[in-house]
């Protein structure tokens, strides 16, 4: 009897140093055993019907790690000091509207009182959440009623100490005992690629949703590919494999309801990596939180069918260009620059030296980069910048210079220094389609407005037209659009001559897309 009792407690203690082990990021897997607090239907309803009853959408802001430590860091640069300026920006727009309630789960200093209390007085049945959690999926791996997702599918995600883990396990088990309708996690990633002082091969961003055996992923997934469309108007997706899909099931993040934890819809934003300029030079760092905040809120808005009106899909424009800032420098106008020629299909651009760059960082990492993750939206005055400026020049017909002389600074102000008029309602349909061919440089004023009516019929899909700009000028972004409509329609191919060209055909595709 003594010996049958010292091996069950064995086991049993076996048995528990392996779930600990589990307890973070550890690879789990299993079948749906909750359901979402609500459908995307019912969300989207509650929000329509806030003015009605009264019942505000209730949003927490979960601030990545702890308030005084925990995190990515590089040279001086915080992660858990980032995100709480991205947070308290994110509160702010999304406070302005009256249908939403927003919670912020800590400042820098501390967890928030509700939170700080929750953590106090229900430790011990935090953790017995947690291991009945554990001890349930655990069970449906062994009965079989769940799937091992490869580790090929999964970004490998760096474990955190146990008090840290329960407290994510309480924000979820909090969540959802108080009528949380959303939370949003913010974070900026980093990899174990680099050194001290040299930066990761990978750069961009990634939106974390829950593995679709998750009770709360069919209500998250869509809230996802919101924030990530609106963020990947202005940022490029993440280098780095797996992520580069941009919206990226997970099955190991606590943040989102590892063990089945949270049957809140739920997203974890990786905005960036900490050694990406954007975020170490810290002349910029305060407009770079603004503007992932504002991109987020912009997916918010989307995703509630509750669009913004905005003239611009970052909150560095309108802006007044005065000259170039010195190279190698760092500052919001700068930012500014590339934003405008971002959005004007100008940055970044591609050049011999930008290519051999990029070529050799792909062929020297297992990252995936683009030109726009080698060129991003910095604030730092580069080459990348220089070969934009001279591209927009270029495509005036003006010497190259590379710098804001007064021909360029007048242009740039005329589009982007001040807020255009935005009509408080929509006189033209989606399905008012152009009549007449279409092709880059050609305007309104020599079209009829055809070009208007094309750039707000390509606006209706943010894939093909994320920018979703109605200027009135068939621009670098418009021709993009266009040959990503060609490309989706098997209309033209890249090296034809019709490929961006608004002939025939494309007319034809685009009365079709209307019906």
């Amino acid at each position: 009897m003594k010996r049958t009792s010292i091996l069950l407690i064995l086991i049993v203690a076996i048995v528990s140093t392996a779930l600990s082990a589990v307890f973070f990021f550890s690879k789990p897997s299993f079948a749906s055993s909750s359901t979402p607090t609500r459908t995307v239907a019912e969300l989207q309803q509650k929000y329509a019907a806030t003015a009605v009853n009264g019942q505000k959408v209730r949003i927490l802001i979960v601030p990545g790690h702890e308030p005084n430590f925990g995190g990515a860091e590089y040279q001086g640069i915080y992660e858990r000091e980032i995100t709480v300026q991205i947070a308290d920006q994110l509160a702010t727009y999304l406070g302005q509207n009256p249908k939403l309630q927003v919670i912020v789960a800590r400042s820098n200093t501390g967890w928030n009182l509700d939170l700080t209390n929750y953590f106090f007085n229900d430790w011990v049945d935090i953790q017995s959440f947690v291991e009945a959690k554990k001890q349930a999926m655990q069970n449906s791996i062994m009965n079989g009623s769940v799937q091992q997702r490869s580790i090929d599918d999964q970004v490998d995600h760096s474990a955190a100490p146990t008090d840290v883990a329960l407290r994510l396990y309480g924000i979820n088990k909090w969540a959802d005992e108080n009528n949380i309708d959303l939370v949003i996690h913010l974070h900026i990633n980093d990899t174990t690629d680099h050194g001290p002082d040299s930066p990761s091969a990978n750069s961009g961003f990634a939106v974390y949703v829950p593995d679709s055996q998750y009770g709360n992923a069919s209500t998250s997934l869509p809230i996802g590919k919101a924030i990530a469309a609106r963020l990947a108007a202005m940022n490029a997706t993440s280098s780095l494999p797996v992520e580069n899909k941009g919206v990226v099931p997970d099955q190991d993040l606590i943040a989102i309801g590892a063990y089945d934890t949270l049957s809140v819809p739920s997203v974890l934003i990786e905005y960036s990596y900490i050694t990406e300029p954007k975020l170490t030079h810290t002349e910029v760092l305060a407009t770079v939180a603004k503007d992932f905040a504002y991109e987020t809120y912009l997916g918010v808005q989307d995703f509630f069918k509750d669009s913004v009106r905005t003239a611009y899909p970052t909150a560095s424009l309108p802006f007044v260009f005065t000259g170039t800032s010195t190279m190698g420098s760092s500052s919001p106008a700068a930012y500014s620059l590339q934003t405008g020629l971002h959005i004007l299909g100008f940055y970044p651009t591609a050049s011999s030296t930008l290519s051999a760059a990029l070529a050799q960082v792909t062929n020297n990492s297992s990252s995936t980069p683009t030109l726009f993750n080698l060129c991003g939206i910095s604030g730092l005055m580069d080459g990348c910048t220089v070969d934009a400026i001279n591209a927009f020049q270029k495509s005036h017909g003006w010497k190259p210079t590379g710098k804001l002389g007064p021909q360029t600074i007048a242009a740039l102000n005329a589009r982007f220094s001040k807020v255009p008029t935005i009509p408080a309602t929509n006189t033209s349909t989606a399905c008012d389609v152009p009549t007449s061919s279409l092709s880059l440089n050609t305007k309104d004023s020599n079209t009829k407005g055809d070009v208007s009516r094309l750039q707000r019929l390509l606006a209706t899909d943010s894939k093909i037209y994320p920018e979703k700009l109605v200027t009135g000028t068939f621009g670098p972004a418009t021709q993009k659009a266009v040959q990503r409509f060609q490309t989706a329609n098997k209309i033209a191919t890249p090296g034809t001559a019709a490929f961006g060209l608004v002939g025939p055909k494309t007319l034809a595709a685009l009365q079709v897309l209307c019906k």
